[in-house]
This record gives C-alpha cells, sequence and structure tokens, in this order.
C-alpha cells in the first residue's frame, strides 16, 4: 500500500527510496562494538530465537529460585565511537531515568526489589552504550521519517547476575530503531531512543516469562516421567 499521493512514476520512486533507506539501515547491522560493561560477552550468541541481536542464558538455573532483583541504576557507558557523547547531562539523565522507571514498573509484577544481595536475589545490570538522536531537520518533513532517513535509535548492553556468586544467569546487547511510523508533532530527536526502550522492555519481560514457563514445563514432565516409573514397577 503506497504511502504517497500521485502516479505510477512517484509511487515507483517511492519503493526505490524506501528499498533505499532499508539498504541503508541494513547495512549498519553486523556484529557491534561492544563496550566492555557486560561482565562476560564470550557466551553471546545470535539471538534471533529470543528476538534479541546478542542473548545468552544459563540453561543450568532455574529462574523460579529466583524471588528478588537488585537493580542498579541504569548506566550511560559509551566507548570512545559511541554516538550520544555530544547529548547534554539533562537529555542523557532524563533517558536513564525513563529507563528505570519502566523497568522498575514491569519487573515489579514479577518480583519484589531489595537493596542487598543474598540467597535468591538476582543483580540486573544495565547501561545503554550507544544513542543515535532522530535528526530534527528531517522531522521536519514527514516522509523521512518512514523511509527511515532520520530513525534515531539505540544500543542496550544488559545482564542478569546472581547477586551472591556473580555468575552470569542472561545476557543480552540489543541495538533497536525507534518506530518509522510514529510521527509527531513536536521535534523530540530522543524520542526514538525512548521508543527502543519500550520495546526493549516487553522483550526482556517475554525473556524471563518464557524461562519460567520452561522451568515449569521441564518440571512438570519430570514429574510425569516420574510418576509413570512408578506405576510401571
Amino acid at each position: 500500500m503506497s504511502i504517497f499521493n500521485g502516479g505510477v512514476g512517484r509511487s515507483l520512486l517511492s519503493v526505490a527510496m524506501v528499498s533505499m533507506a532499508g539498504a541503508l539501515l541494513l547495512g549498519c547491522g553486523g556484529k557491534p562494538t561492544y563496550s566492555g560493561f557486560l561482565s562476560d560477552y564470550d557466551k553471546l550468541k545470535s539471538g534471533s530465537a529470543h528476538k534479541r541481536d546478542f542473548f545468552y542464558r544459563n540453561e543450568s538455573v532455574r529462574i523460579l529460585d529466583y524471588d528478588a532483583l537488585l537493580v542498579d541504576p541504569v548506566q550511560m557507558y559509551f566507548t570512545k565511537d559511541a554516538r550520544g557523547q555530544d547529548l547534554n547531562e539533562e537529555a542523557l539523565a532524563e533517558l536513564t531515568a525513563y529507563f528505570d522507571e519502566q523497568f522498575l514498573e514491569v519487573m515489579s509484577e514479577w518480583f519484589a526489589f531489595t537493596d542487598a544481595p543474598g540467597e535468591g536475589v538476582a543483580r540486573v545490570r544495565i547501561a545503554m552504550t550507544d544513542v543515535r538522536p532522530s535528526k530534527v531537520l528531517f522531522d521536519i518533513v514527514p516522509h523521512s521519517k518512514i523511509l527511515g532517513l532520520n530513525q534515531g535509535g539505540a544500543t542496550i548492553e544488559a545482564e542478569v547476575i546472581d547477586s551472591v556468586t556473580g555468575a552470569q544467569l542472561l545476557a543480552v546487547v540489543d541495538r533497536g530503531w525507534g518506530n518509522n511510523l510514529r510521527l509527531l508533532p513536536e521535534f523530540d530527536t530522543l524520542d526514538d531512543a525512548r521508543n527502543v526502550i519500550d520495546q526493549w522492555m516487553r522483550i526482556f519481560q517475554k525473556n524471563l516469562q518464557n524461562w519460567a514457563d520452561e522451568n515449569l514445563a521441564a518440571e512438570a514432565e519430570m514429574s510425569s516421567s516420574s510418576e509413570g516409573a512408578s506405576a510401571g514397577d
């Protein structure tokens, strides 16, 4: 469905421009430069099955054994080549505060929070390692948003570790882009970064839910097998 008015020539030009913009965005893909924020990167693999760029989950761990979270404040952890370093401190503080607020709100449905390590407590560490503001100049032309020419976004690195042993339970590295169909009347260069945070949180919650569901399914299967074996004796 064309989003442009006009004849066939304009429609074909629009398709070509969309294809070009998509190619430019995909060209920015590939393996990211890790920031060094995470305690371990060696186990990260392609996370497409978990809707992540790079993902690790310790399959020997039962996530249901953890009932509380020790959450570190979200950090800005830029490498020397990362974008976003020219943003003012107020803008960066606004982003981290937004991230903290969203994370605590979503996770409060699943876990209690604590300020001390201990048995059954998982520690969460999150950093934004790259922030790509959208360009106000392009925002003036709505079609450029749809073409992806002014899309902003962010790179997020996060891990969940055992608060006592420091063992890494889960780790993710994601690069995300804003919603190119989300046209705003105001020119907010950080809206795309906030949009990435919202998307990231929804997927993170789903990752934990799936992990818990798999734990329960495995236990149910073991219980069923055990009962079957007992009945056969």
